[in-house]
């Protein structure tokens, strides 16, 4: 149940938080709220006052699902690290290799059952039956002081604060060869094909390019660039930057002295365990706080990082990296961290029947203030192909092109997007939703919960 304050209550953003960070946390929630997106922050103490369940992380997922029907929240920040706020660790059994606990952030935005379905203590398996497609957009700050997220919030108001900066048309494509014939750069070709819109210039340090590439990597990031995609071997402690063929990489130390404050970066990494936020400390907590520089948000694997034959490099971990970018670059405008929850939505059915795709689709983290905008310089954006076919799964209305709504329909309804902004008012019959960015929206009319509507291509 959600605090008696509270009722009757609509709040588009829910941000999570011990009482100890909340005072370095006011001023991003005051951001959240300048730009339209209703937030409410709630104390962890009372989230697991007010709240039933087994353990704290399902107390913590059970509130999330009263906020997300009875407020309509579409977007929440669990503000604290693994040892404040507990991730749900799901077991996943791919081989005798192959085999762990995998932190599951998605346990806290898929919210139907109880992903635990069998009751034998073990989360996410295959027979428990789990809905595997995100009710609401969900990042994670694994920060535990208020010094580090105050770091943080600092950087936070200064990204949003300026759309209008030089070095935001800048992406880095740092891509490095993970073994023969698996090479990162031709991941970041692909990416620098499809998706980069031409406002954007491409800076690019490949394995096939001569010079030192660690020096490189850094001597670009530290002049400050806005989009950054590292695809080589990396650890919860260090980021390859031509690991296989010369030994190169940037450790914590390195990472904690990047130099491009005011210019903070959006991270992505292809790599193993860069997110691992379970353990002592990883690379995301270091690229967050780091003193001088370092990112606004980051993305990527808790765990070991995998693709899926005959197409590694887009299916996977990196069919993930790259639904984030189409996020980033592919809507109408500006862009958002909406496009991970895309590509949840739409590998679901692969993640329900093939085992390496789940262990995917449980790692991949956004390490960062979920409904942050992700800046595009003019112009941007591409259309897309009106398709008037629609189906249902799962009580999720999957559409392209037309969404179709029943003649009794509330004069009060909308689309929200994930993030809880309104994106469209809605009216009985056809409403053409062709000009939208692919992704998942909500239906919200007065007095009933939100339906869930999954856009494509």
């Amino acid at each position: 149940m959600l605090p008696a304050l509270m009722f009757g209550r609509q709040y588009d953003h829910l941000t999570i938080a011990p009482d100890s960070l909340m005072p370095a946390l006011a001023p991003v929630c005051a951001r959240i709220e300048s730009r339209g997106v209703n937030d409410t922050c709630v104390s962890l103490a009372d989230v697991l006052a007010s709240s039933t369940g087994r353990d704290d992380q399902e107390k913590i997922r059970n509130f999330i699902k009263s906020a997300y029907s009875e407020w309509g929240t579409t977007a929440v920040l669990l503000a604290g690290d693994n040892e404040q706020i507990p991730c749900r660790v799901c077991y996943v059994d791919i081989n005798s290799t192959y085999k762990d606990w995998i932190p599951t952030e998605l346990y806290y935005s898929a919210l139907d059952g109880d992903w635990d379905k069998d009751a034998d203590d073990r989360f996410g398996e295959t027979e428990d039956s789990v809905d595997l497609i995100p009710d609401v957009l969900l990042g994670r700050l694994p920060l535990a002081t208020p010094a580090e997220m105050q770091a943080f919030a600092d950087r936070y108001l200064e990204y949003t604060g300026d759309s209008t900066k030089p070095y935001l048309q800048d992406v880095l494509l740092a891509g490095f060869d993970y073994s023969p014939g698996f090479c990162g750069e031709e991941a970041c070709e692909i990416y620098d094909t499809l998706l980069r819109p031409a406002s954007m210039h491409a800076i690019k340090v490949y394995d096939s390019h001569s010079g030192n590439h660690e020096d490189s990597v850094k001597h670009v990031l530290d002049r400050g660039v806005h989009i950054w995609v590292q695809y080589d071997h990396c650890n919860y402690n260090v980021m390859g930057c031509g690991y296989t063929n010369h030994g190169w990489l940037m450790w914590w130390d390195e990472l904690d002295d990047m130099t491009n404050a005011p210019d903070y970066s959006i991270n992505l990494a292809a790599g193993c365990y860069p997110s691992a936020f379970d353990s002592s400390y990883c690379v995301a907590e270091v690229l967050l706080t780091a003193p001088n520089g370092g990112c606004v948000a980051t993305f990527g694997n808790t765990r070991i990082g995998f693709g899926v034959s005959p197409g590694p490099l887009r299916t996977g971990s990196h069919y993930y990296c790259e639904k984030a970018l189409e996020g980033f670059w592919q809507g109408p405008g500006n862009g958002s961290f909406a496009g991970l929850a895309t590509g949840q939505a739409q590998a679901a059915p692969f993640a329900d029947t093939n085992i390496v795709w789940r262990w995917c689709h449980y790692q991949f983290l956004l390490a960062g203030e979920p409904s942050m905008p992700v800046w595009v310089p003019a112009g941007g954006g591409v259309a897309e192909t009106p398709n008037a076919e629609l189906r249902t799964t799962n009580a999720t209305t999957i559409v392209r092109g037309v969404l179709l709504l029943p003649q009794l329909l509330s004069p009060h309804s909308s689309l929200l997007s994930i993030d809880g902004r309104k994106v469209l008012n809605l009216a009985p019959g056809a409403n053409d939703v062709s000009r939208l960015a692919p992704g998942v929206y909500f239906v919200t009319a007065v007095g009933a919960r939100p339906a869930r509507v999954v856009v494509l291509n």
